[in-house]
């Protein structure tokens, strides 16, 4: 199944290139009544896929599933047209996804020659500018513009839907009719009202010579008149034949080793920060050169297996708590197996499914992996976000020991009269580098990133050779 709606890049606001293909981004962190997880849940259990495509005058969203189950993709794909989750929050956090793509694909030869020549060749028409967008002007978009957008263009007067497979065309428009139907429709309005008089190319049955608009009303038996204009027809078959870009895949979302992530993260921040800190403050009180670096080594050896032991308590004592949820699931489930799959159900209505539509979801869900499906959706444990304790601890001693390593070879290098400072000014370049990584890694600012870490590991390091200093002069 294919839903086409007839929006791209060349209908984007002035200044706001990339407004279709954000849009699209944001259809798959949760639709009307369904969250980007369950969404993924659903096609996974029906063994299908769903991926989707902005281009210059439209937006696709292709999904493949068996055809006994087109009815709950029909569902799915009208929770969408009713509504997208468009919030702020939302936004800010698939920002930073859409903005790594945008730099991926720009960052390819012949993508950016695509882009020049189109920019030259179309300059002062709509396609002279990638529907894919730029990264200042995902930094200006705000969720109240993607839902004006929405509102706009995601209305059944500018949709275009294809089913092919083995089904009933009867039964198949019944079923459209039935999760489409109440979806409120509108005309096109304001400076984007051109495309109600879309060339008949580009709404033209090839076979009956007509041009067609959703529900079968053509433009013909609405007296419009079919114009064929050659230069438009030139433009789509040069860009989107001749130099058609390829169909961009979706992004990989972070969250899944954001726990691991975060170990190793913290763990090298601290070896720099402890290790350069300690040798920094041992070196102010004016110890020998063979005693800065015992120091250093010593609080290596000590911040590992502290960063080691402290991060498997903790991850533990989660991970602990979770079987603990777990093992009372498996309780009841044997007790009252029947009323633990009337309690999923109701949770799946109270986000916005249809009865049946929910019923049928749940049993799918709990036929793969029935306590995989009660601890996601129940208890909220993810096998995305499992304690680990093992892989956390792992994680920070190794990183703190990689960290720790480079105040400790600056140390072993530098003489002794030029430690303080050379000690400080590379533990803070490292800092920085080191912060402006796991933001860019987890998707945000990494100017701030790097500016957050620099500050408050400067200062502990000032604070810290001060006390040593003290130390130093009053003994």
């Amino acid at each position: 199944m294919e839903i086409d709606f007839l929006v791209g890049g060349d209908e984007t606001p002035p200044g706001f290139p990339g407004m279709a293909h954000a849009q699209e981004h944001m259809a798959f962190r949760g639709c009307a009544g369904l969250t980007a997880d369950q969404t993924s849940a659903i096609y996974a259990q029906l063994g299908g896929q769903n991926n989707a495509d902005t281009q210059q005058n439209i937006t696709q969203y292709f999904v493949t599933v068996p055809a006994a189950d087109l009815d709950v993709a029909i569902q799915v794909q009208a929770a969408c047209l009713h509504g997208i989750d468009d919030s702020q929050q939302e936004w800010t956090q698939e920002r930073g996804a859409i903005e790594q793509e945008v730099a991926r694909d720009l960052s390819n030869p012949m993508y950016r020659f695509i882009d020049r020549h189109n920019q030259d060749m179309f300059a002062g028409t709509p396609y002279a500018h990638d529907p894919l967008g730029t990264k200042e002007s995902f930094d200006a978009t705000t969720g109240e513009m993607l839902k004006d957008f929405h509102k706009k263009w995601y209305t059944p007067t500018n949709v275009i839907m294809v089913i092919v497979g083995d089904v009933n065309p009867a039964a198949t428009m019944t079923k459209i009719q039935r999760w489409f139907g109440d979806v409120a429709s509108h005309p096109l309005y304001g400076p984007y009202a051109r495309r109600q008089n879309l060339d008949a190319e580009d709404e033209m049955d090839l076979r009956q010579n007509k041009s067609f608009t959703p529900l079968g009303n053509s433009m013909e038996s609405q007296g419009r008149p079919i114009n064929k204009n050659a230069f438009r027809r030139f433009q789509k078959f040069f860009v989107q034949k001749c130099f058609k870009m390829p169909v961009r895949s979706r992004q990989q979302h972070r969250t899944g080793g954001i726990g691991l992530l975060r170990a190793a993260v913290l763990g090298a921040n601290d070896g720099i920060l402890s290790t350069s800190s300690l040798v920094l403050g041992v070196a102010a009180a004016h110890g020998t050169h063979r005693s800065i670096l015992v120091a250093g080594i010593a609080g290596l050896v000590s911040g590992g297996m502290s960063m080691a032991a402290s991060e498997y308590v903790s991850v533990h004592s989660q991970a602990d708590t979770e079987e603990a949820e777990l093992a009372l699931e498996r309780t009841k489930l044997k007790q009252d197996n029947k009323g633990e799959r009337q309690a999923l159900t109701a949770i799946y209505v109270a986000r916005g499914l249809e009865p049946l539509l929910a019923t049928r979801v749940a049993q799918q869900l709990i036929a793969y992996d029935e306590l995989g499906a009660y601890a996601r959706d129940e208890l909220g444990i993810s096998e995305k976000f499992r304690a680990r304790p093992i892989q956390a601890s792992l994680a920070a001693a190794c990183s703190f020991a990689v960290g720790a390593m480079m105040p400790l070879l600056v140390t072993a290098i530098v003489p002794q009269a030029r430690l303080i400072p050379f000690v400080s000014v590379s533990s803070l370049v490292v800092l920085a580098v080191m912060g402006g990584l796991a933001a860019h890694a987890g998707g945000a600012k990494v100017i701030m990133g790097a500016v957050r870490v620099t500050f408050w590991g400067g200062l502990a390091m000032a604070m810290t050779a001060g006390i040593g200093w003290l130390v130093g002069a009053v003994t």
